[in-house]
């Protein structure tokens, strides 16, 4: 887990390098600007990749921890499973000019994995709780 904090502080600071380097290049060249910006978005590339992991495997760990009988808890893992829908989103926006159609539909089933697994998550909160029109209504 460290691992990927780490490499998130890496690439923030790759991403504040790259932008502090390209003001000054801009004035140089035009040509070293479209370097520069794909540079910045293989990097947010990297960066969203990596929280959508991140988010992913904490939620999972959390999972492992919970007692679904009493759903303490459980708003954390949605929580973080929206959190690695919002980063898979703006991974979509980034890679929406790509050619490759696998890496689209990856990214689009992604995105509808995770909002399935939230429905699924907030229903058998609302059944632990013994609240069954609300879960019914989230099916």
């Amino acid at each position: 887990m460290s691992l990927l904090v780490l490499l998130q502080n890496t690439l923030d600071d790759a991403t504040f390098i790259i932008k502090k380097e390209k003001k000054e290049e801009a004035r140089r060249s035009e040509a070293s600007g479209a370097l520069y910006n794909t540079l910045l978005s293989y990097i947010e590339s990297v960066q969203k990749q990596t929280a959508v992991q991140r988010c992913t495997l904490q939620a999972k760990l959390l999972q492992q921890r919970v007692n679904w009988e009493t759903p303490d808890g459980t708003h954390n893992i949605i929580r973080l499973y929206e959190k690695a829908l919002r980063s898979q989103k703006a991974l979509s926006l980034i890679d929406k000019d790509c050619k490759d159609n696998l890496r689209l539909a990856y990214n689009e089933l992604n995105e509808m994995y995770f909002s399935t697994l939230i429905a699924y998550l907030i229903t058998l909160h609302y059944y632990a709780n013994k609240k069954y029109t609300e879960a019914f209504a989230m099916q």
